[in-house]
């Protein structure tokens, strides 16, 4: 969260209009959100129990890794996927899990569609600059768009979760 509100503060310096909203998850309170929005003079509306209302009226999103990746694709949202942990964590995990991405949509794509940002890359600077370039660059935002409406496609209807679960796993290798 705080690298996502230093972003979003540096998006608002170029996009003074723009509004920022924070979908509250599940396993959060905004008790718990309060010490990071302390720090920011943004007025970030934290939104709860409205993920998919509140992610389909959005132009872009920063997403971390993981189930809401595939969300706010199915919703064809473009995004920039962003993934922080402790370094050493990420050292392990990297030697034990291989694949080429770390994103649902791009997993499930077999292709890089939605940039990935990951531990040092997941700068301020780095998501604020792609965020602008899918809101600045109406072709690049369509194509994103596109390839996200083929992988909504490619799980067809119903049950998106779990074909994508399996699409992970085959491609981790646990399932043929």
């Amino acid at each position: 969260l705080p690298v996502m509100l230093l972003s979003a503060e540096k998006l608002k310096a170029r996009f003074p209009d723009a509004v920022f909203v924070l979908p509250l998850a599940n396993s959060l309170t905004l008790a718990d959100l309060a010490p990071y929005l302390k720090k920011t003079t943004l007025d970030i509306k934290v939104i709860s129990e409205q993920f998919y209302n509140t992610v389909q009226l959005c132009s872009a999103a920063i997403v971390v890794s993981g189930t809401a990746t595939l969300e706010t694709a199915l919703l064809q949202v473009p995004m920039v996927i962003i993934y922080k942990t402790a370094a050493s964590t990420y050292a392990i995990l990297k030697r034990i899990i291989q694949v080429p991405y770390i994103g649902l949509c791009n997993i499930i794509a077999e292709k890089m569609i939605v940039k990935e940002l990951i531990q040092q890359a997941a700068t301020p600077e780095t998501i604020a600059a792609e965020i602008s370039h899918i809101l600045a660059d109406d072709l690049y935002r369509y194509s994103m768009q596109k390839a996200l409406l083929a992988v909504k496609e490619k799980l067809g209807q119903g049950g998106s979760i779990a074909k994508a679960a399996h699409i992970a796993l085959t491609t981790l290798g646990v399932l043929e």
